[in-house]
């Protein structure tokens, strides 16, 4: 039930008036005591040599993680990596972060490895693990980089495309708030969303709220990445490539005044066409010109625009908005 119970609070705190219900997630801190995450585990040295080589998985990672870790490779941490992040097996942050840290040495290697081999693993990863995976990741790495170097765009690439690009999508809320709050350029910004990708509704929602809507909303010099787009469809795209569809109208021209969703029509989802229909947004012409507008977009290709979805999005609005006779009459 966690999905949709997830879904349904979303949907309902996005009802709620902005600011009624702020991010409730911080920057990560992991506090990690070897003392209390080993205690009671025997490791020998020689069998967990010879497993990393042979059989990584065949030892279970807290053993790993309790012993000295001496002459562990890139290489092996890689094949470590891959097998445990698509296996059954859970551990938390802690222990992860207690492994990390002491096969800090060959970490950066041992993900390029992993980063190159994600594509073809024969068994998938898991996000849930690849969530935590990636949090104790950005507390080691992240956290590390110099408020100027955030502004690199050349490194953040380099970042992006050396070993986090497979981790990406399963970024948890507390690492996406925590990159959106980083001193980034609108380039930056706009370079780390074209490389991750839209998994499903949930990790949508997660980019939308955490790391999107958080940053275009600071208090820059050029808030919202306005300045970086010639018109309407091209700050959509730039700005929130596919996760445009978890945004409302409002949030978009909050965020953009100069924003009109009638020229973005195309980019636009049917429920969010068959909001602009009704919603009384700001810097709009009036509700005949924007009702003939959209339908005239709409009857161009009834099936590809999607007449059907709208009307079915506009019958669903009608149940719990006022709608004027006038604007009935009109559609």
């Amino acid at each position: 039930m966690k999905e949709p119970i997830k879904y349904y609070i979303s949907q309902l705190e996005q009802m709620a008036p902005p600011g009624c219900f702020p991010p409730p997630v911080t920057c990560i801190s992991t506090t990690i005591n070897e003392t209390s995450i080993c205690n009671e585990i025997s490791s020998n040295e020689t069998l967990l040599s010879a497993a990393l080589v042979s059989a990584p998985c065949s030892v279970d990672l807290q053993q790993y993680v309790c012993s000295s870790l001496t002459g562990i490779t890139a290489g092996n941490l890689a094949e470590l990596l891959k097998c445990q992040l698509s296996s059954s097996r859970s551990y938390s942050k802690e222990i992860w972060k207690l492994f990390f840290t002491k096969a800090n040495d060959v970490l950066d290697g041992a993900l390029v490895i992993f980063s190159s081999a994600a594509a073809n693993m024969s068994q998938p990863i898991r996000g849930d693990v690849v969530s935590q995976v990636l949090d104790v990741v950005g507390e080691l790495r992240l956290e590390r980089i110099s408020p100027d170097q955030w502004t690199d765009l050349s490194f953040i690439s380099m970042l992006l495309g050396q070993y986090l690009k497979p981790f990406l999508p399963f970024a948890s809320p507390s690492l996406l708030l925590c990159t959106s709050s980083k001193n980034l350029s609108c380039q930056t910004y706009q370079h780390i969303l074209s490389e991750v990708p839209l998994v499903n509704e949930i990790q949508g929602r997660d980019m939308a709220n955490f790391f999107i809507l958080p940053f275009l909303r600071r208090n820059a010099t050029d808030a919202g990445c306005v300045a970086t787009a010639n018109n309407s469809v091209e700050w959509l795209q730039k700005n929130f490539g596919p996760f445009s569809q978890f945004v409302s109208l409002t949030d978009l021209i909050s965020i953009n005044r100069l924003f009109d969703p009638l020229e973005t029509l195309d980019n636009l989802t049917p429920k969010q066409v068959a909001g602009l229909l009704v919603e009384e947004l700001p810097g709009l012409p009036e509700k005949k010109v924007v009702i003939n507008t959209v339908f005239d977009h709409l009857f161009v290709s009834p099936v590809e625009r999607g007449l059907p979805d709208v009307l079915q999005n506009l019958l669903s609005i009608s149940q719990t908005t006022i709608i004027p006779c006038s604007s009935y009459i009109l559609m």
